[in-house]
């Protein structure tokens, strides 16, 4: 006996699998998608044309199984803690790494860990240059950013005029926490390739 998936007419029984002799109106056979599960792994590179200009920087591709699963920029700018760009000798101004030209993953990985994974290779970078912090700018509306950054240890910087619709985050990278704990362990991040 095989199994088909039947749609039945609307507003009576949701779609279900049911035994091909009892399946009323149009029958439709199911295809079943195996899943695999896959690491990610983070492509580091040169940045040609970095936002804010920088001589330091790097492009950080995600991929996984053949697949490009995200991406982010890297670069070291003379900046304040708040996230304000000045010229290195000024009052609270030196190198920091900041997290720009926009972590990016692709819609089918979300959710599955790979921005984290590209914020921790981020940070490695940071700490491989010898730069202490990192800074991230982040536009007030994107509430998900916003939890994952907290989510692993990112303090928010008092909100200034010059900042406009975007928050300031940054993250002591040598503080002894667990986010750096965590950072700083080989863990490998796992997504579903469908």
């Amino acid at each position: 006996m095989s199994l088909v998936l039947a749609l039945l007419a609307p507003g009576l029984v949701p779609p279900q699998i049911v035994p091909a002799a009892r399946a009323p109106c149009i029958q439709m056979t199911a295809s079943l998608q195996s899943t695999t599960r896959r690491a990610v792994s983070i492509n580091p590179g040169p940045w040609l044309n970095p936002a804010g200009g920088a001589k330091r920087s790097a492009w950080l591709a995600a991929t996984c199984g053949g697949w490009d699963v995200g991406e982010c920029g890297l670069e070291v700018l003379p900046m304040t803690a708040d996230g304000l760009c000045g010229e290195v000798g000024e009052f609270g101004v030196k190198p920091r790494a900041v997290l720009s030209g926009t972590l990016f993953v692709n819609y089918a990985f979300r959710r599955q860990g790979v921005a984290q994974c590209l914020l921790r290779a981020a940070e490695a970078h940071a700490r491989l240059w010898g730069i202490g912090d990192l800074v991230l700018i982040v536009k007030e509306r994107n509430t998900a950013a916003l939890a994952l950054y907290e989510k692993l240890g990112y303090k928010r910087h008092p909100q200034k005029p010059e900042h406009g619709p975007e928050v300031c985050m940054s993250r002591q990278l040598w503080q002894p926490n667990r986010h750096t704990l965590r950072s700083l362990l080989p863990l490998p991040t796992m997504v579903t390739l469908i």
